[in-house]
């Protein structure tokens, strides 16, 4: 073959390998395209119960299930259920009890999800200092999961003599502590663990543990469920995939987590085995919800209106089982 006709030749294969690669390459691409993503934004309460939502993150999860997230952080869960019913968030990270307490006066909140339960995550830390000052303070943080375990301890023990509730938010709580300002405070972590780890001759931590199993939530409402309504969907499917890190991974996960809210080793291996990291959807989480109502009613004279309506969860969890990690998995990649 002479040199032109080879040329000739070449140019021509060349031509046909880019008009080729012109069609393979928008295929191959798709498999990451982003244009069926849909942008959500997550309040999140700063806790190792927020521990699934992390991990989702970190391991783009949200991104494999469709999911453009933009996290942003509160210290407790009513500072980010404030968020998402002041219009900042399309979703939440609470305690079940922080969604009883507020169903009420918001009746277009919603729960989504579980995301973890514990048993000892909110606790209450004791110590006597009454005699100096004639009363006995106890600060607790109103119409949360310090609230609740303070109601139902209250409500166990003795009458306790000359008792002053203080309402505190938690950074107030950890002060008032170290000025020894109190005598009890119901808190949860990681606020528990500084106050004890800053005074561990002089304070006790009361034994509530299976007292009160803490439900800790994905929330939002109704009407931005009803906009959108494949994001459930795959909100819990990335949730799920975290949930199945966690489990199967439980060095890694915590490490990720210690990394995200600035914790130390003692921390974790202080918290880490009193909860548990599970998505859990359906009913039982409304019942949950409603029985939390009613027996903040008893107890409280100032909670008499409480209620949890029954469409206060969202319909598409409500009807969905729980997914296996396959499941999601199939689900996700199919998008």
């Amino acid at each position: 073959m002479k040199e032109s006709e080879l040329g000739r030749t070449m140019i021509v294969g060349f031509s046909r390998l880019l008009l080729l690669m012109a069609f393979i390459m928008p295929i191959v691409s798709c498999g990451g395209d982003t244009t069926n993503s849909i942008s959500i934004r997550i309040a999140v309460s700063k806790t190792p119960l927020s521990s699934t939502i992390y991990i989702a993150a970190a391991q783009d999860y949200f991104a494999q299930c469709g999911l453009d997230v933009t996290l942003t952080e509160y210290a407790g869960g009513l500072r980010s259920m404030n968020a998402l019913l002041d219009g900042a968030a399309d979703f939440a990270t609470g305690s079940d009890t922080l969604f009883a307490f507020n169903a009420q006066n918001h009746k277009d909140l919603a729960i989504i999800a579980g995301l973890a339960t514990s048993d000892h995550d909110t606790k209450i830390l004791s110590r006597d200092l009454s005699a100096a000052r004639g009363s006995f303070r106890l600060g607790y943080y109103p119409d949360t999961a310090s609230e609740y375990l303070m109601r139902m301890y209250l409500a166990l023990v003795p009458t306790i003599a000359n008792l002053e509730l203080v309402p505190l938010t938690p950074e107030e709580m950890v002060e008032a502590w170290q000025r020894g300002e109190l005598d009890k405070a119901v808190i949860w972590e990681p606020h528990a663990f500084e106050m004890y780890k800053n005074s561990p001759n002089s304070t006790q931590i009361v034994d509530t543990k299976g007292l009160y199993k803490l439900n800790f939530q994905l929330l939002s409402r109704t009407s931005i469920l009803t906009q959108t309504p494949e994001v459930t969907e795959r909100m819990i499917h990335a949730l799920n995939l975290a949930a199945y890190f966690i489990i199967q991974n439980q060095q890694e996960a915590k490490n990720i987590v210690k990394q995200q809210l600035g914790l130390d080793d003692d921390f974790i291996e202080w918290d880490w085995p009193n909860s548990q990291y599970k998505v859990n959807i359906g009913r039982q989480l409304l019942l949950t919800a409603q029985e939390d109502a009613r027996w903040l009613k008893k107890v409280s004279n100032h909670k008499k209106s409480l209620t949890v309506d029954a469409n206060q969860i969202s319909a598409i969890t409500l009807n969905m089982a729980n997914p296996s990690f396959e499941a999601s998995n199939q689900f996700c990649d199919r998008l």
